[in-house]
């Protein structure tokens, strides 16, 4: 009886997930490169790092971004996109302008506390970035974010809380004390005299709001400014 040949197997495609597994899908490998630069500068991931942390066949990198430095560009979008949206939370969820200039501050700090390298990779990728993607939300992120301080600061004036000041100024001064304490995190670290901690953050949050409110406070309602 003549022996069966065994069946040939078809060769698929490099990259191309296989029909007969669950499909991974873009976010998970967007998730695990957001996880490893957490930890990580980015220039020294590679596709197995972020292969690995997925849980995945590396050349599904390839198959769904092309290549790795796409792969980057896109969890540094996601990212920002997230720092955007928790921006966006904190000011409408309202309050008084005290309330909400203090949760701008520790919304961001946060978000750099927990991404160290994130500010770098925002302004490499995003405010740098040319794609359309990179355009859309530099200008969400940061004139979106200017719109917000100015209403936060006419509702201040209003209230006799806080004095006029340019928001541009007054952008630039929040994210710039936010993103050097938390991006030179070993300074950070010398000066708490330990290894930074979230507590740490909330006392700097602390620190950053009564500085900025005591420079912005008003004369209160009523009463006259002085042409000094």
């Amino acid at each position: 009886m003549p022996t069966r040949a065994p069946a040939r197997r078809t060769k698929r495609k490099q990259g191309r997930p296989q029909k007969d597994t669950p499909a991974v899908g873009r976010e998970t490998l967007i998730a695990a490169t957001r996880k490893l630069m957490k930890v990580m500068p980015p220039g020294q991931i590679t596709r197995l790092d972020i292969a690995r942390a997925a849980g995945v066949d590396p050349a599904l990198i390839r198959y769904y971004f092309g290549d790795k430095s796409k792969l980057i560009v896109t969890a540094v979008l996601d990212a920002g996109a997230e720092l955007r949206d928790r921006q966006r939370a904190s000011f409408t969820k309202g309050g008084s302008p005290t309330e909400r200039l203090t949760r701008r501050i520790r919304v961001l700090l946060e978000t750099l506390f927990e991404d160290p390298s994130l500010h770098h990779l925002i302004i490499e990728r995003i405010i740098h970035g040319k794609s359309k993607e990179a355009r859309q939300l530099r200008e969400e992120m940061v004139y979106g974010g200017i719109k917000s301080l100015g209403a936060i600061v006419e509702q201040g004036v209003e209230s006799g809380e806080l004095r006029p000041v340019d928001p541009r100024f007054l952008f630039l001064v929040m994210v710039g004390a936010c993103s050097y304490a938390m991006a030179e995190r070993a300074l950070f670290g010398e000066l708490m005299g330990e290894e930074p901690t979230l507590a740490h953050v909330e006392r700097y949050s602390e620190f950053l709001s009564e500085l900025f409110l005591h420079g912005l406070k008003g004369p209160g309602r009523g009463a006259k400014q002085s042409n000094s």
